[in-house]
């Protein structure tokens, strides 16, 4: 009796000791992300693209990317900014996740993420479902707040 009185104990106390290291540690932290963008390569200049503003501290209805594009939007370069348009060449506006840039390379709009990979050029498409985000703007002008390209989702950054 005494052995198996032993070994519940020996139990009791492994199960104790193992759910207190499931327990401890750190909460979880809901602050935004730092995130800026990909350095500019040489012979490169700097486009305008409309990013996000630095996100609040803590979860809100921004943190989820509920929907996806339904158009297909077209790139194009406006002066010295990125714009775009959808197929029946109506102008939309994009809100691109901070930590994202446009630049001019080698005569050609380029819109970049913040590991430097260029998600979108000039004259390209976006086709329907590529981008999400959610639906801003209003019926005069439609908008769309981006935090997903490709199936990569940007969080939101401060």
């Amino acid at each position: 009796m005494p052995r198996f009185m032993s070994r519940i104990l020996a139990i009791g106390l492994t199960l104790l000791v193992s759910t207190a290291a499931c327990t401890v540690g750190t909460s979880p932290s809901y602050a935004p992300i730092s995130r800026t963008p990909a350095p500019l390569p040489s012979g490169a200049t700097t486009l305008t693209l409309e990013v996000a503003p630095p996100a609040p501290f803590g979860p809100g209805p921004n943190w989820a990317c509920p929907e996806a594009t339904t158009e297909t939007l077209r790139v194009m370069l406006n002066g010295d900014a990125v714009a775009f348009e959808t197929d029946a060449g109506l102008p939309i506006d994009l809100v691109w996740p901070r930590g994202f840039s446009a630049r001019l390379l080698a005569g050609r709009a380029e819109i970049v993420a913040p590991d430097g990979t260029v998600v979108a050029r000039e004259g390209a498409q976006l086709i329907s479902g590529e981008l999400s985000g959610s639906s801003s703007g209003t019926q005069a002008e439609p908008g769309f707040d981006v935090c997903g390209v490709n199936g990569v989702y940007y969080p939101p950054a401060s």
